[in-house]
């Protein structure tokens, strides 16, 4: 069989959710079958840029946005015509119906749509985002999201309704992230965290993930557990962070890791994972830190999908800090071990999402 290449447009291929999540499947396609490129709106080089082109892939870096951010579907439509190898293109979120109408007019077959989050906050970005989405519909010719509430923010409830939206939620390698007892340990000894309580978080430092919440829950946690530690994994600017953490004097216990490809690791270092997003699509980090076995405290704007193990509650970001705070004292503790293999039969390993995928392609191109 000839190999068919797909394209995915992402803004950067670097370590967010999104991206996460497409190369957890790239890298367990049959890519002799199957080979993923991506083209880059941003013009930006990424973390994942050279593991891409190692597994056969190629990433196409557009010029340089304008200031506004706002991608160049004129460059995108001369690029499509100079490669008119692709049959499958992927697009996500608010700017899919732009490149797919792109798409349309340069001869592409299989015109995917993906929605991948769910915006619920409200704001002049936010609305102007809202408005963007809406040509989506006319130019997909396949509508996946992954979760309802992504599916019902960028397709609509009548779409949804009729049953047009496929909903494929995020799937991890579940059992890189089995417990293990003495790698907690040795985790624990790297970092230096002795016998402190130690909260984590998995996420870029960005608008949603509500950081500034996360940081004043903590510092109510530390009233009552003053040798508690708080774990920052991700990127972004962390020094508007900083600020905030000096003003409720608790830098001396927060520890920025940065981005780390080691997350596995990590996890297993914690006591309780806590995540204040102001929205989500499925938030791929929430399963990492359930199939660790972590108690996970979230807030309750995310998709209740996620809601798949005994040690997971949400909370409403309307709710105090203290209050938040006061959860995760109460949490009981659990026995770490299995939790992976919950995670593996709730259906959501990478190896049955990548059955699914590898059927999906046949099918339509077999048509």
């Amino acid at each position: 069989m000839e190999q068919i290449r797909i394209l995915h447009i992402v803004h950067i291929l670097d370590r967010g959710g999104m991206e996460s999540r497409i190369m957890d499947l790239y890298r367990h396609l049959d890519r002799s079958k199957y080979q993923y490129d991506f083209y880059v709106e941003s013009g930006k080089g990424g973390t994942y840029d050279n593991e891409v082109i190692d597994l056969g892939g190629r990433v196409y870096l557009a010029e340089k946005n304008n200031k506004y951010n706002i991608p160049d579907f004129k460059q995108f439509k001369d690029f499509l015509k100079k490669h008119q190898e692709y049959k499958i293109i992927y697009a996500y979120n608010q700017w899919a119906g732009w490149y797919l109408h792109k798409a349309q007019r340069c001869g592409i077959p299989n015109r995917i749509a993906n929605a991948r989050t769910c915006i619920e906050t409200k704001s002049l970005k936010n609305m102007l985002k809202n408005l963007l989405k809406m040509n989506v519909n006319k130019y997909a010719t396949h509508r996946f999201a992954v979760s309802k509430k992504a599916a019902i923010w960028l397709f609509g409830d009548e779409i949804f309704n009729r049953g047009e939206v496929e909903v494929w939620p995020n799937a991890i390698n579940s059992e890189n992230f089995r417990y293990y007892e003495e790698v907690r340990r040795d985790v624990r000894e790297e970092l230096n965290l002795k016998d402190s309580f130690t909260v984590i978080h998995v996420g870029n430092i960005r608008f949603e993930k509500n950081h500034s919440f996360l940081l004043a829950v903590f510092e109510g946690l530390k009233r009552d557990l003053p040798n508690a530690k708080l774990i920052l994994v991700g990127g972004g600017d962390i020094d508007k962070l900083r600020l905030r953490m000096k003003t409720l004097n608790i830098e001396d216990s927060v520890m920025y890791l940065g981005v780390r490809q080691d997350v596995f690791r990590l996890l297993q270092a914690g006591d309780c994972f806590v995540f204040p997003s102001l929205y989500e699509g499925f938030p791929g980090a929430v399963l990492e830190a359930e199939a660790s076995g972590l108690n996970c405290l979230i807030s309750d704007t995310i998709t209740d999908e996620v809601m798949l193990t005994s040690h997971i509650k949400m909370m409403s970001i309307k709710d105090s800090p203290l209050l938040w705070a006061e959860a995760i004292k109460n949490f009981e503790e659990t026995d770490r071990k299995d939790s992976w293999n919950v995670i593996k039969k709730a259906g959501y390993d990478i190896n049955e999402l990548i059955e699914r995928t590898e059927k999906f392609y046949d099918s339509i191109l077999s048509a």
